[in-house]
């Protein structure tokens, strides 16, 4: 009976980060939407613009308490949102700054739109293309993308054997294979380790020698045993090795016990946890050397989406402007550095289990 995948630390730790985010920028889309029905709207944004500013925020609140939950939806949502917005930011990076320009409308009125320059478009353009390949991992996908299992029915068994039996997967590397005994279930453990090719785990079958340190009632079954495991079990989506199974025995020397070695796709699952503490620990402080900048010079920049909106904000001329911005870069530098030092302490406790 196959399972599910084991739930990563990384995946429900996005989750919350962008529960959290969302949480934050939800009331700034409530006051948004009730200040255009009050016809206090800015005539600068578009449709399109507004509909995300007011309804992007709530709708990817929801999705990303769907992203925790693990719905296939939600990944698809955060999967179509990484690739919009890498595109934005690299457009904006092509396009690059752009000079003041003043021009006269169809009413007549002299408007001037400022210079702008790329703002936060590269950091931006790594956090999505980062998390743009971390959706699209195999280990990810499979979180999602994993029907919910459902029981294996067992061949048909000789009249002389009515035994019930079922395989399937404990934790992330380890197997079992289970008989029913009575009211009960008898359980072998079998060695496993997941993979990330064609194979998405390979089995290892113990030793004639090993399989004699079984419990009793499967000493003396080993071909039946290994069998019917192969029979549910079957290549190519499960390696067996270069060896694979014979019923002839066979001495192997001993190798070294898999627990001092970490399995390549536990570390290739390290490395992508640890690249992103870096990322978000990066952005943490240029976020916050960016607010802290920003005190010390009284000046900071307003954080629009629109190139256009974002201008200079000083203390002594705007300061609810001011602090609202120094507000935003402080809660977000706050926020990854949080996120970052969550993650660390997820990676930490990983390392400690595979020593």
């Amino acid at each position: 009976m196959a399972t599910l995948p084991s739930r990563s630390a990384i995946v429900t730790a996005l989750g919350w980060v962008a529960i959290l985010v969302c949480g934050l920028a939800a009331p700034i889309s409530l006051i948004a939407g009730l200040m255009v029905l009050a016809g206090q709207g800015t005539q600068n944004a578009n449709f399109f613009e507004g509909l995300l500013v007011i309804g992007g925020p709530p709708f990817t609140l929801v999705a990303a308490i769907c992203f925790l939950r693990r719905h296939r939806w939600a990944w698809a949502y955060f999967l179509l949102l990484s690739l919009f917005g890498l595109g934005y930011n690299v457009l904006r990076i092509l396009r690059g700054p752009t000079p003041e320009t003043t021009y006269i409308d169809a009413n007549g009125v002299k408007t001037t739109v400022l210079a702008s320059g790329i703002g936060m478009a590269v950091p931006f353009s790594v956090l999505f293309a980062g998390l743009l390949i971390f959706l699209l991992l195999p280990r990810v996908r499979r979180e999602f993308l994993t029907a919910t299992p459902t029981a294996v029915a067992p061949p048909a068994v000789p009249a002389d054997r009515p035994l019930r039996w079922r395989v399937g997967h404990q934790g992330r590397d380890g197997m079992y294979y289970e008989e029913e005994a009575g009211s009960e279930w008898r359980r072998i453990p079998i060695d496993g380790e997941l993979l990330t090719g064609r194979a998405h785990h390979a089995v290892y079958l113990a030793s004639p020698e090993q399989w004699r340190e079984y419990p009793e009632w499967a000493r003396d079954r080993r071909d039946e045993i290994v069998a019917r495991i192969r029979s549910q079990f079957r290549e190519p989506d499960y390696d067996y090795g270069d060896a694979g199974y014979s019923p002839a025995p066979a001495i192997a020397p001993v190798a070294a016990p898999m627990s001092a070695m970490p399995p390549p796709a536990h570390r290739q699952s390290m490395r992508t946890l640890w690249a992103i503490v870096i990322g978000f620990a990066v952005a943490s402080v240029a976020l916050l050397a960016f607010a802290w900048h920003g005190v010390d010079t009284g000046v900071t920049t307003w954080p629009s989406k629109m190139t256009s909106q974002q201008h200079d904000v000083s203390r002594l001329a705007d300061p609810a402007q001011f602090w609202m911005s120094i507000a935003v870069y402080a809660g977000l530098g706050l926020l990854l550095a949080f996120g970052s030092a969550w993650l660390m302490r997820q990676g930490l406790r990983e390392a400690r289990k595979t020593r």
